[in-house]
């Protein structure tokens, strides 16, 4: 018979933790394996600690009723009554993964709490409830999308700030009327210096044509952008005009 083992922890990555439970098998003396992992979808967290704690309460009682009963059987039976589900296919992430994810997860907080008070200085009358959006796609990943075929050739990240502005003020003008598109381009072409108005109206005339074309549907302006260089290169947020980030 093999024996097994099971350690508890948690199931997930960035701010999403289930509680989960590893299954190890023996394969020698002082040598075990994974075997399989049982993870609780059914109550999340937002950081790995809250839902390795939930995950040993439930294997405590889970052998709690095992040493009551003196049936093996009570644990598979305790841990399947508090919805943990077997899964085959996993990763196991180590420690040092885990604190970057954390690492990561921070940076992101901090560019968005930079990016807020911002807009909340540059907007006192907009009257925008700031929000992270979690039940519809966010407007940064459609933005990141828009932006894709133009990204080659940024090597810095103060060029990649540059060109997420250009970005911006490309969108916001595919939202104007088609017959005033034309002079609110030519408004922000005349800001420019005037060796780079002809390389940039051609730049931002063609992002216009791509949001009209494969994203007409998303219909938010954008009010701000920030960039930040991260520990996962360069990252960004922004906020639009229903303040979803």
């Amino acid at each position: 018979m093999v024996r097994t083992r099971y350690e508890p922890g948690s199931y997930g990555d960035l701010d999403v933790f289930f509680p989960s439970l590893m299954c190890y098998r023996e394969t020698g003396p002082d040598s075990w394996e994974p075997y399989y992992c049982l993870v609780k979808h059914d109550i999340r967290y937002a950081d790995d600690d809250s839902a390795t704690v939930m995950a040993t309460r439930h294997l405590e009682a889970a052998f709690a009723a095992k040493e009551e009963s003196g049936n093996i059987m009570a644990v598979a039976v305790s841990l399947r009554s508090e919805g943990y589900e077997k899964l085959d296919k996993f990763k196991i992430v180590e420690e040092d993964s885990i604190a970057e994810n954390h690492r990561i997860r921070l940076d992101q907080e901090e560019l968005e709490k930079s990016l807020r008070r911002r807009v909340e200085e540059n907007y006192p009358d907009h009257n925008v409830d700031i929000k992270i959006s979690r039940n519809v796609i966010k407007i940064s990943e459609v933005l990141d999308e828009f932006i894709a075929p133009y990204r080659k050739g940024l090597n810095t990240v103060e060029e990649y700030r540059k060109f997420m502005g250009v970005a911006v003020i490309a969108w916001n003008l595919a939202m104007f009327p088609e017959e005033d598109q034309p002079s609110r381009v030519n408004e922000v072409i005349m800001s420019l210096d005037a060796e780079t108005r002809s390389d940039m109206r051609v730049f931002i005339e063609d992002m216009i044509e791509r949001k009209k074309k494969y994203f007409s549907h998303h219909r938010r302006r954008i009010l701000d952008y920030e960039v930040a260089d991260t520990i996962t290169g360069w990252n960004f947020s922004v906020i639009a005009e229903d303040g979803v980030i």
